[in-house]
């Protein structure tokens, strides 16, 4: 199952598992807001430590991507250690200038 859908915040994250238990592809608009935009992805990075994988919402997830508007791409060149991450483990370290650029709206993409 493909499921797209655009985020108010984190706690939407856990209403759409419920309803899609079974995801194997997910497309998801994450929120504007800093808080909830690092939330979420935190919820839908950290799924390697035994611990959160009880609190895993999608244990079938292979596909992530989401679009990163410019004001996710503020956040992430403000935050130093996410702009590590992302840098180090996405799609985006192979676009020179991801964040800076304005023009374009990079897609990451996470395979598990």
């Amino acid at each position: 199952m493909i499921v797209e859908r655009c985020l108010d915040d984190e706690r939407e994250m856990s209403t759409l598992a419920h309803q899609f238990p079974c995801v194997k592809y997910l497309k998801l608009f994450l929120p504007s807001d800093k808080c909830s935009f690092i939330n979420c992805l935190n919820i839908i990075c950290n799924r390697d430590d035994d611990i959160k994988k009880k609190n895993c919402y999608w244990s079938e997830l292979i596909f992530f991507s989401t679009e990163l508007f410019d004001v996710h791409k503020s956040i992430i060149s403000n935050e130093s250690q996410l702009y590590d991450w992302f840098i180090r483990y996405t799609n985006l370290k192979d676009h020179k200038h991801s964040f800076e650029a304005p023009c374009s709206d990079p897609t990451l993409t996470i395979w598990y």
